[in-house]
């Protein structure tokens, strides 16, 4: 998978075959005996580690249920397995004290270099009282407690409380609640926070563009939200969106949105508080690469109300070819009949230079039924299938509040029939209702009923039906004894198609008692593999439930958020000692000739495994045997392993090789390209060599070629090395970049003969 300059990314057969490689290498480095990958099996590997087109790296989960697709699932956990995830042997390691409730999933990123020139596993938290965490996701703080935080309040501002809104439905306070999106390829958080001017009942709503290294703003953010569209529903002839009734509840979506501003967008959506005043569903759209620029603005009721877009705190899904699904609540409905109102339907958007524009949408017979009722269509975000080879390859599924579960057609989506719904498929569970959203692994949907068990139907791709008929229950129940909003957003782990988990959170006692992690056989929701509540003394308990939370399952934790907290968990073996991180000699830095590097580790017979293509090293890496000659510009990343410990983190040493060709810096901040010269004609391999000028420090310089990014250098402002290219025209992109996050570029055109 490559990432483009822009922010979105594109997969490319040979990123596949790659990708491939790395997974077979790492199965067959865990395994005790030899393992053939089957095409088949090859296949699905894929497809799992494929399915959201935001994931960067192997374990990354940079938006909400790991993928664009919202399916859920984290294909390349290595080490919790159905044989280990037990009382005995998994439970509660630490908790991460936060400043307010954590309604937002965690996010996470595999080995990032944080400002403090380390490679850390980092953990994104978001909170209700406006605060986000960077932490060392495996507790390796500074003493702080965190790698950096920043309060994204104005001056003289507040979080907003429930008790300005007049519902518990968030409580007590309201600030950051939905989840976040993350761009690893640009350094880029982007995180929507809601305040008030202090003393009063002023709301504020702001993007925020954030530097991953340091928390600083970057983009030209933040910007506050504002749009008017025209419309009736206000009682004039514009609506205008009202950053106080307006509950920011959805994740946050990054889309490739072509045509669009830069072609990447962040796509926000939002709801009510409560149902409190006069509200309707929007959905906005700003330039990833500019976030001052709205490039779209719609509602779903500009001649109604109602219609709020909250999806129990799902996001918004893209299948990667600018086309941007959600469902929205009960509310005004004349689609029908001519008119411009969706309550109760899902939808299908577009988000180019026309901004965004309705497609398509679906909505159930008995709308008017769920309208009076409050039995809200959208209750769960439109998760979207894998291509199928059938008849109808593009199906989404999404559910509303009286329990019915639509499957779709995303190519026609069959807006309103009546008697009978012009979806692909609905059906239900015995009638209990849904305020959660779904997961989807091996041809099997999973989703925990209000008041009822986890439940999972089986997909057939023959007949692109699902069986009606449970393919299994949990033994437990998901009770809401006080007041609605119960059931669990479940999520999986596994290796490809193997040692799957489901993982559900009982929330029903949310604001007042611990939240209560379970996990299943995904193979046999009744078989219950571990319970928070299991383990004797309170050892597992975790923070006080938030409403809606969903686990997040990386590199062999699970972080669970709460109230002031965010929870993790682990294998309880887990204190067993690391191998000692790989050291470089020379160290890094830039030299005038070609380099002999040696790698050592300091832990007796331990084995040094490297790359130097930018990738994250495992075990299936090159086996280091002996000094690297680097003749040219080279970052090499290496770990370690050592009998009976645990595998190192990640060590790094980046080389320049300058060979005083008088490529010199330009004088104000910017990059001077030496080689190739623009418009010239080379061989391969290209000699490519560029210098830059920044303001600040400098954290790394890249170059991108037609795209996609084949080499970058740290710490140094020179970048030199080559490059071997097929014959043809070729766009070089160079990019300096400092330690604040702002970049600078240059672009040249080459053809290689």
């Amino acid at each position: 998978m490559h990432h483009s300059p822009a922010g979105f990314f594109v997969v490319y057969v040979s990123a596949e075959q790659n990708i491939y490689l790395r997974l077979r290498n790492r199965i067959l480095a865990r395994s005790h005996s030899s393992l053939r990958l089957t095409p088949l099996l090859c296949t699905l590997i894929l497809t799992a580690f494929l399915a959201g087109a935001s994931l960067v790296r192997a374990q990354d989960v940079t938006t909400w249920h790991n993928n664009n697709a919202r399916t859920g699932v984290q294909p390349a956990e290595t080490i919790l397995t159905p044989s280990n995830v037990n009382s005995a042997h998994f439970g509660k390691v630490f908790s991460l004290p936060v400043i307010g409730d954590v309604y937002a999933q965690p996010l996470y990123l595999r080995q990032y270099q944080m400002s403090d020139g380390k490679l850390h596993n980092v953990l994104i938290i978001a909170t209700a009282q406006d605060y986000i965490y960077a932490f060392d996701a495996d507790g390796k703080n500074p003493s702080p407690g965190y790698l950096w935080r920043r309060s994204l309040l104005g001056a003289g501002e507040t979080w907003g409380s429930y008790t300005d809104v007049e519902t518990v439905d968030i409580k007590p306070n309201i600030g950051i609640i939905g989840t976040p999106v993350v761009n690893r390829a640009s350094g880029t958080i982007y995180v929507l926070a809601k305040s008030k001017t202090s003393g009063t009942t002023k709301y504020i709503q702001r993007l925020h563009a954030l530097n991953i290294a340091n928390g600083t703003e970057k983009l030209n953010g933040p910007t506050v939200i504002k749009a008017t569209v025209k419309g009736l529903g206000d009682g004039g002839t514009t609506v205008t969106f009202d950053p106080f009734r307006e509950n920011q509840r959805p994740a946050l979506l990054l889309a490739p949105t072509p045509g669009a501003g830069s072609g990447s967008s962040v796509v926000i959506a939002w709801a009510s508080h409560g149902d409190h005043g006069l509200w309707h569903g929007w959905v906005m759209g700003y330039d990833a690469a500019n976030i001052s620029h709205q490039v779209g603005a719609w509602t779903d009721t500009p001649n109604g109300t109602d219609g709020g877009i909250w999806m129990s705190g799902g996001g918004p899904s893209t299948d990667g070819n600018g086309n941007i699904y959600a469902a929205d609540g009960n509310g005004k409905f004349d689609a029908n009949t001519g008119g411009t109102d969706y309550g109760d339907s899902a939808f299908r958007l577009t988000l180019d230079s026309s901004g965004l524009v309705l497609r398509d949408y679906f909505t159930p017979a008995n709308q008017s039924s769920l309208n009076t009722s409050d039995n809200d269509m959208g209750t769960s975000a439109l998760l979207l299938l894998p291509t199928q080879s059938g008849s109808i390859p593009h199906l989404g599924v999404t559910a509303d509040k009286s329990g019915q579960i639509h499957l779709v057609n995303r190519d026609n989506m069959g807006h309103f029939t009546t008697p009978n719904n012009s979806s692909r498929q609905s059906f239900s569970d015995g009638g209990s209702s849904i305020h959660n959203s779904f997961a989807f692994f091996n041809n099997t949907l999973y989703l925990a009923l209000e008041g009822g068990p986890l439940v999972a139907w089986t997909f057939n791709p023959q007949t692109e039906l699902f069986s009606t008929t449970p393919q299994s229950k949990s033994g437990n129940s998901y009770k809401c004894p006080e007041v609605n909003g119960c059931g669990s957003t479940p999520s999986i782990s596994a290796m490809g198609t193997s040692n799957a988990i489901v993982w559900a959170l009982d929330n029903s006692l949310y604001y007042n008692r611990a939240a209560v992690l379970h996990a299943y056989n995904a193979a046999n929701l009744a078989n219950e593999l571990y319970s928070s509540s299991q383990a004797a003394n309170n050892r597992d308990t975790a923070a006080v439930a938030v409403k809606f939370t969903t686990p997040t399952i990386v590199n062999g934790k699970v972080y669970v958020g709460g109230r002031n907290a965010v929870t993790v968990y682990g294998l309880l073996n887990n204190n067993q000692p690391l191998t000692a991180t790989p050291t470089f000699s020379p160290a890094s830095g830039t030299y005038t000739s070609t380099q002999s590097v040696t790698i050592k580790d300091s832990t007796p017979n331990a084995s040094i495994y490297y790359t130097t293509d930018g990738s994250t090293p495992s075990t299936g890496s090159t086996l280091y045997s002996g000094p690297i000659q680097v003749a040219t510009s080279k970052t090499i990343q290496a770990i370690a392993k050592a009998p009976t410990l645990l595998q190192s983190d990640v060590g790094l040493a980046s080389y320049t090789i300058s060979t005083g060709s008088g490529c010199g810096a330009p004088s104000a901040p910017g990059v001077n390209v030496c080689k190739p010269v623009n418009g010239s004609t080379v061989g391969s391999p290209v000699s490519v060599l560029a210098s830059a000028t920044v303001t600040g420090t400098i954290s790394r310089m890249e170059v991108w070629v037609d795209g996609t990014k084949k080499f970058s250098t740290f710490n140094s402002r020179t970048l030199s090395t080559s490059l071997s290219l097929a014959a043809g025209s070729h766009t070089f992109a160079f990019y300096a970049v400092n330690t604040a996050g702002a970049k600078w570029t240059k672009t040249v055109n080459a053809t290689v003969r």
